[in-house]
């Protein structure tokens, strides 16, 4: 990497915001773009960079590194060292019970398990989705159709 990268990635890391632009260096662009691509980087306007808190020990690493190609064996490497395994068999609401060879010491978890009285309700997103959507047009159509009954003489309102 150059040094006008490292300095780029140095500011992208101290909390500035990178401005992309086709007449950027093809390394940087590049680069910033491959950052984005795997979540280390977001848009906080059309064309600016910035990076989180929380991803600052990524870029770095990267620095440090001084490679893309090393800096990706570096994150693969981060991805797959540690692995926890959940086993979910017996267990219950608001209880996950962790494969033994994870367990330092027993818990105990008090359960009241009660039954419920209500049903469950049911959930229409779509048909939720498409009354909102239609809502304005649904009343428009019940008061023409009200007022074409009144006018009509269907309707009296007693006036």
């Amino acid at each position: 990497m150059t040094e006008q990268t490292i300095k780029y990635l140095e500011d992208l890391k101290n909390g500035d915001t990178f401005i992309l632009t086709k007449d950027s260096p093809n390394e940087i662009y590049e680069l910033i773009l491959n950052l984005k691509n795997l979540g280390l980087l977001h848009k906080p306007t059309k064309f600016g960079y910035a990076c989180d808190f929380k991803n600052r020990k990524y870029l770095t690493k990267l620095i440090e590194l001084n490679s893309w190609t090393d800096f990706l064996n570096w994150l693969d490497g981060q991805n797959s060292d540690s692995s926890i395994v959940n086993n979910f068999s017996g267990s219950t609401i608001g209880q996950v019970n962790q494969s033994d060879f994870l367990k330092v010491e027993g818990t105990n978890i008090k359960q009241n398990v009660g039954g419920s009285t209500t049903k469950p309700k049911k959930n229409y997103p779509i048909l939720s989705k498409l009354i909102e959507y239609f809502w304005p047009l649904i009343i428009s159509i019940i008061s023409g159709i009200i007022l074409l009954m009144i006018e009509r003489g269907i309707i009296d309102i007693g006036f």
